[in-house]
């Protein structure tokens, strides 16, 4: 049973931009481990601190979004040969069409280390699977966004929970 399943979760964020993010996440009462600094000019720190992570928690689960957090929690994460290894593919075939040679290597490391690759739509599954030659029980699709059609048909008590969990008072 879920309700039996007790889930720890740890978030990291890497570079600056990522702070807004990890703010949110602290005020969401949420375990969260900050790495300000740019991940290209601090290679070596980030790795060993997030292989520290990795060998002192544990965990089962990676589950990485964006490629720079993509290939540090996967080389940090062979420490422990039995995690699972999740990322996000947010694109298609955009190394391989603007030529971006780092971005291939990165593409060909995510896939070859990877458990699992969640993508946003159909077409990023088949190119996956066709192009880059993935295994299709690699790949997943769950798509991003929103049911619209869930809000026009939204029943009044829908409407009226929604406003109570936003703190909507109109």
């Amino acid at each position: 049973r879920l309700s039996e399943v007790s889930l720890e979760t740890k978030f990291v964020f890497i570079g600056t931009e990522t702070e807004p993010l990890f703010n949110y996440t602290l005020n969401l009462r949420q375990d969260a481990l900050f790495l300000g600094e740019s991940a290209k000019k601090k290679i070596a720190p980030h790795l060993f601190r997030l292989l520290n992570l990795v060998i002192r928690t544990k965990p089962s689960k990676i589950l990485a979004f964006g490629q720079t957090a993509t290939i540090f929690s996967f080389l940090s994460s062979m420490a422990v040969p039995t995690i699972t290894r999740v990322y996000f593919r947010g694109h298609t075939s955009m190394n391989k069409v603007e030529k971006f040679w780092r971005g291939r290597i990165y593409d060909l490391f995510s896939n070859k280390f990877s458990n699992s690759i969640i993508v946003a739509n159909e077409n990023t599954r088949k190119y996956l699977i066709t192009d880059e030659k993935v295994p299709s029980r690699k790949v997943q699709v769950i798509p991003f966004g929103f049911e619209l059609d869930s809000f026009s048909k939204a029943s009044e008590y829908e409407v009226a929970q929604f406003k109570i969990s936003q703190n909507i008072d109109s």
